[in-house]
């Protein structure tokens, strides 16, 4: 209650609705209608339909000092045009007792006609007696026939009697005395679910119930709808959800989910919290009902007040999400801890998760671990990949390669996909279990499949380089390109490479450009670099633009791509495609030659010795970034080593020998390490 009082305060309406249904139904003590009534009223001004629906209870059946039936007509109707069955045959019952919309009959009908056709018994009777007892033609009578036996099939032996009379005298319909005949001996032994309360003690429909469980576990599936039908006869809850169940999976009857959905709704309007859970899935998920986020969170709270696990799940990933509520991350996390504490797996994780990043909840890692744990020792995939993957981020204490390829292959056994990604970069990569490149491609395999892109990317990888597999450059490009299709900057690499040097394909550079300039876009360092080079030096046809190819190599540089970094600072220093600029010339230069460029040493010594302000130190530290560019030989050509060695002959000059020494000194310090 606490919690749907703090929702209240919040002005969330279907907290509101919830604090005025405990309040109401003494489920908490004594009903209370000085806390239920203005409650109410806040959800029902928010426009909940059922708020509406009490609040018309309420007043129209109030003692007569304080009763107000056209408030009860006005709250009624707002209800109904929301599609509120039980507000719909109120005020058409109200309409035909002259206290609403002035008696109009039409009215009425249109009314009892939107609670019928949701399948409310009492409205289907009502309404067929409504039209018969007003027919003027056999049309009138036919749609009286109807849905008189629409209200018999759904168990009213009143309608039942009204329909053998109908065919015994072929009002709206063929006579048939077959028909009237079994109308008649169904209603004689039918207990109409319209009159009375079920028995509270000895009620045989509960032993009903039972015997249904036990033939449905046995597979003696026409016992089990025989008593589950017995017992919806007198209206018992639990009944109709079970049969709903059999409905819904085509279990010893054809599957309907029409016939189920209306079961469901028998047994949530008599508040059975597992069938109010269901068609709360159903509305937020949309598949075979219209999405409707309102309902799904109306049938949520109600299931949730009553402790049904999963709703208080949902109802927390509602909350956490936005999901037809405000988003609210503490009553998310209450939701969740509501759940968690009954359990539920995924409400362990999810919690867990809070806990780990501090969301909606103190941030607290060590108890945010404990319950994704306990999650995953209760069999959820999702919680134990979530183990995996914790015991694999080296930047964590609880880094364990041997436990995380435990935790992910009990998650591969239940086919979750990411888990078996993920093993298979374990095997890829020896973690925790022995290297093995063909189970690891088995994995990639299967991952990939199941749409994980970068288990996609990491199986052409596999093929491009013929490890586990044979190599394959086709069947390379056919994994790399869904992940590229995805977006995946580096399988949008690798494509490119493949249309740039004719692997598996017929060489296109073009192709390879378009390819690499939108994994540029993404953030893609390597292709920043090389859109930057084919711009700048106008490769294979590329037309040349020195402003987008130096923005592009400024971008790859930024993120520390040496060649670019070089470049930079080669442009900035000769001015070109850019204006000169000393100061960030040597910055790049620096940058690019703490890297062991060769180039960008030789062109950083260049702008040391040449700077006006050289002094000793900036000279020795020429010497040194000269001395490093020298021992790379092997990245050397002919111009360079000949710029080396007319730089080396200019600092010399202007050093003694002792800090030529010096110099040599910090480049062997580089050299080693230090």
């Amino acid at each position: 209650m606490k919690l749907f009082m703090k929702g209240m305060e919040l002005k969330d309406p279907h907290c509101a609705l919830m604090v005025g249904e405990l309040s109401t139904d003494g489920r908490l003590g004594e009903p209370n209608m000085e806390l239920a009534l203005p409650a109410y009223w806040q959800a029902a001004e928010a426009g909940v339909a059922q708020a509406q629906q009490r609040l018309g209870y309420h007043y129209n059946n109030a003692p007569e000092a304080i009763r107000d039936v056209e408030l009860a007509a006005q709250l009624y109707k707002a209800a109904a045009d929301q599609g509120d069955d039980n507000s719909a045959h109120n005020l058409a019952l109200m309409i035909t007792r002259g206290d609403a919309l002035d008696g109009d009959l039409e009215q009425a009908k249109h009314y009892y006609t939107i609670a019928a056709e949701k399948g409310y018994v009492a409205a289907q009777q009502n309404l067929a007696a409504l039209i018969a007892n007003n027919a003027e033609s056999r049309s009138d009578l036919e749609k009286s026939a109807y849905w008189f036996e629409k209200a018999a099939e759904n168990g009213s032996a009143l309608a039942m009697q009204c329909l053998s009379n109908i065919y015994a005298r072929g009002e709206g319909v063929e006579k048939d005395m077959e028909k009237s005949e079994y109308w008649k001996n169904l209603a004689e032994n039918t207990e109409d679910p319209l009159l009375g309360e079920r028995v509270a003690n000895g009620d045989l429909s509960d032993v009903w119930v039972q015997d249904g469980l036990k033939a449905l576990f046995a597979e003696r599936y026409n016992e089990a709808i025989a008593a589950f039908e017995a017992a919806c006869r007198s209206n018992n809850p639990a009944a109709f959800f079970y049969l709903g169940q059999m409905y819904e999976d085509g279990i010893g009857v054809e599957a309907d989910f029409n016939t189920a959905f209306k079961l469901y709704v028998q047994a949530a309007d008599l508040d059975y919290p597992e069938a109010m859970g269901r068609l709360a899935f159903f509305y937020l998920v949309g598949d075979k009902v219209p999405q409707d986020f309102k309902a799904a969170a109306n049938f949520h709270m109600k299931a949730a007040a009553q402790g049904l696990a999963t709703s208080q799940c949902d109802l927390g990933r509602m909350y956490q999400e936005g999901i037809g509520l405000d988003r609210d991350l503490p009553m998310a996390a209450n939701w969740y801890t509501a759940a968690a504490n009954q359990g539920n797996a995924l409400a362990q994780m999810r919690l867990g998760q809070m806990y780990r990043f501090g969301h909606g909840v103190d941030e607290d890692f060590g108890k945010g671990i404990v319950l994704i744990a306990e999650a995953a020792n209760r069999g959820l995939a999702e919680a134990q990949y979530e183990v995996g993957m914790i015991r694999l981020d080296k930047g964590q204490k609880l880094y364990n390669p041997s436990i995380a390829t435990h935790w992910l292959s009990e998650a591969a056994k239940e086919n979750y996909a990411p888990a078996i990604g993920q093993l298979g970069n374990c095997y890829e990569h020896g973690l925790g279990i022995e290297q093995d490149y063909k189970k690891a491609a088995e994995c990639y395999t299967i991952a990939a499949k199941a749409g994980i892109i970068g288990a996609a990317f990491a199986l052409g990888t596999l093929y491009e380089n013929g490890l586990g597999v044979e190599q394959d450059y086709r069947e390379a490009g056919k994994w790399y390109e869904p992940a590229a299709n995805s977006g995946y900057p580096s399988a949008i690499y690798n494509l490119g490479r493949f249309f740039q040097f004719g692997w598996g394909v017929t060489p296109d550079f073009a192709k390879a450009f378009e390819l690499y300039h939108a994994a540029a876009e993404r953030g893609h360092a390597m292709c920043q670099l090389l859109v930057g080079q084919a711009l700048l030096i106008g490769q294979e046809g590329t037309p040349v633009d020195e402003t987008a190819g130096f923005a592009w190599m400024l971008r790859a540089a930024e993120q520390g791509v040496v060649e670019a970094q070089d470049e930079v600072g080669f442009r900035f220093l000769a001015g070109r495609g850019v204006a000169a600029d000393a100061e960030r010339a040597e910055y790049w230069n620096r940058q690019a030659a703490a890297q062991g460029h060769p180039r960008a040493q030789c062109m950083l010594a260049y702008s040391l010795i040449r700077a006006e302000t050289a002094d000793r130190n900036s000279l020795v530290e020429a010497a040194k970034w000269l001395i490093l560019a020298f021992n790379q030989p092997e990245k050397l050509d002919e111009q360079l080593s000949g710029f080396i060695n007319q730089e080396w002959q200019n600092v010399c000059s202007r050093l003694s020998e002792a800090d030529i020494n010096e110099a040599q000194q910090q480049a062997d310090a580089v050299l080693a390490g230090e």
